[in-house]
C-alpha cells in the first residue's frame, strides 16, 4: 500500500498554528469558567432577587396608590 508523504511545514507554520491552538484552548475553557460563573450565581440569587424584584414593584405601586402585589408560592414552585 502506498502512503503518501506528508508536505513539509515550515517551522513559522507549525508554531502559527500551536498558537491558534492555545488561544483557541484557553478561549473555550475561559468561557467554560465564565457560564458556569453565571448558573451558580444566577441560582443562588433567584430568591433574593425575585423578592426584591416584588419588593420594588410594591413601592413602586404604593407611590402611585395601588395595592401591592403578593407572590403565589404555587406559580413560584412551578416557575422553578
Amino acid at each position: 500500500m502506498f502512503v503518501p508523504a506528508a508536505a513539509p511545514q515550515s517551522p513559522k507554520f507549525a508554531r502559527g498554528a500551536r498558537v491558534w491552538a492555545a488561544r483557541s484552548t484557553v478561549s473555550a475553557l475561559s468561557l467554560a469558567v465564565a457560564l458556569a460563573g453565571l448558573v451558580f450565581a444566577a441560582h443562588g440569587a433567584r430568591a433574593d432577587s425575585s423578592s426584591s424584584f416584588v419588593s420594588m414593584v410594591n413601592s413602586a405601586r404604593s407611590a402611585h396608590g395601588l395595592a401591592g402585589l403578593s407572590v403565589s408560592s404555587d406559580l413560584s414552585a412551578a416557575a422553578r
